[in-house]
């Protein structure tokens, strides 16, 4: 993460958030003075819209943040997000007058076209929350992720390295040779004997909730050896086991995580 990044990527955003070759730029505004929200002249008097274009344009996702909701961009922007083309976002997306009327605003006087408008509004993430629940959540994530002062300190400290830091990316081992003086450290998650543990307890009881249920001796699943040859052998790790009520999917992937505890594939 960079705060205040420096040159063209700077450009009407606060902060950048790099996700190996992805990269995300944070436009964060607390509020629109008085107002209860964010309407689309409003972004655009305050650069909001221009800077959404200038970073979608070079490939980057454009997150706009704020206290107060912006309701209408998010609307536009998730049509968008779920539209494969511009004719079928125009035809079958934009499902009111106020949506079309927001639309055709972005297509004239902010973006020019309507294929620049889509575009862009595909790029654009909007999101908002209290304070009070920024606090609580940045609270929760530093008291995981940091040790060496209670949650909430935890995160006083980290936010205190960012005014003397900005333009720098700040990096895991940067943050780490930072925090040290603060007395914070990194904690250990992955490998963590409590944590280990907890896993394992979890995995005792759910396995002997499920083995209550089922029939002895078992029945022996080709699908839980489908599901096993694709954890070790497959494209990607992750997989869904679905089906109606009753079908089996508990037997199914009880026989998995039994054959997959006896010999874990690497990083299991």
């Amino acid at each position: 993460m960079t705060v205040e990044p420096v040159g063209e990527i700077g450009g009407g955003v606060e902060f950048t958030v790099r996700h190996g070759d992805a990269v995300d730029v944070r436009q964060v505004k607390r509020q629109n003075a008085s107002a209860n929200g964010w309407s689309l002249p409003d972004l655009s008097v305050n650069g909001v819209l221009a800077a959404a274009k200038l970073h979608v344009s070079s490939g980057r996702k454009f997150w706009f943040v704020s206290t107060t909701p912006a309701v209408v961009l998010d609307q536009l922007a998730d049509a968008a997000r779920r539209s494969g083309d511009l004719g079928s976002f125009v035809e079958y997306r934009l499902s009111n007058d106020q949506l079309r009327s927001a639309f055709d605003y972005l297509c004239g006087t902010v973006y020019g076209s309507a294929e620049t408008a889509w575009h862009t509004l595909q790029g654009i993430e909007a999101s908002w929350t209290s304070e009070h629940d920024l606090e609580q959540m940045n609270s929760a994530l530093a008291g995981l992720l940091l040790e060496g002062a209670e949650p909430s300190l935890a995160a006083v400290g980290l936010g205190s390295l960012v005014p003397d830091n900005l333009g720098i990316p700040l990096t895991r081992n940067m943050l780490t040779e930072l925090l040290s003086p603060l007395g914070l450290h990194c904690r250990q998650l992955i490998g963590n004997p409590a944590i280990r543990q907890r896993v394992q307890d979890a995995l005792r009881s759910w396995e002997q909730s499920v083995a209550r249920e089922l029939l002895q001796p078992e029945i022996a699943r080709s699908e839980s050896r489908n599901l096993v040859d694709h954890i070790r052998n497959g494209p990607g790790r992750m997989a869904f086991v679905t089906g109606s009520g009753g079908s089996g999917k508990s037997a199914v992937l009880r026989q998995a995580v039994a054959d997959l505890s006896l010999d874990p594939p690497t990083e299991f």
